[in-house]
């Protein structure tokens, strides 16, 4: 006789040759087992998806779009949570979201810096020093710097 019928409900039981089973049968689902695939979640996958694009935008210097996709990507997270464990793509989601919004700020800090030291009058002979060393260096491989 088992421990099944017994009241010892949600116990393995001796199933008959000495083998270890669940209550319920050798066929029966174990409810204990927590490799059972989770449902997919869109908002998790479009996380990271958002993630992905927000890094590749600032290798094209879109900061501006970069940080609204790292947004995106850290809120779609958050929304993809529902009160459960966040998914794998969820936590990549925030981790590229997050990197795209830092390094797109520091991209933009950049840009402001560089505008502001090249529009300064002190810099303009260091600025005219470099574009012609620039300009030597291309002519000795046979190219040249494009007129505007």
């Amino acid at each position: 006789m088992s421990d099944y019928n017994n009241g010892n409900q949600g116990q393995w039981t001796q199933g008959p040759g000495g083998q270890n089973q669940y209550p319920g049968g050798p066929g029966a689902p174990d409810p204990m087992r927590q490799d059972q695939p989770r449902p997919r979640n869109g908002y998790a996958t479009v996380s990271m998806i958002c993630g992905i694009f927000g890094i590749l935008c600032l290798c094209c210097f879109a900061f501006p779009l970069a940080i609204i996709l790292g947004v995106g990507a850290v809120c779609f997270a958050i929304i993809s949570k529902r009160g459960q464990p966040f998914y794998a793509t969820a936590i990549f989601g925030i981790v590229l979201g997050v990197i795209a919004v830092v390094l797109g700020i520091g991209e933009f800090v950049y840009f402001m810096a560089l505008s502001s030291l090249v529009k300064d009058p002190a810099n303009a002979a260091l600025i005219n020093e470099f574009m012609e060393q620039l300009e030597q260096q291309l002519q000795q491989q046979g190219q040249s710097l494009p007129t505007v």
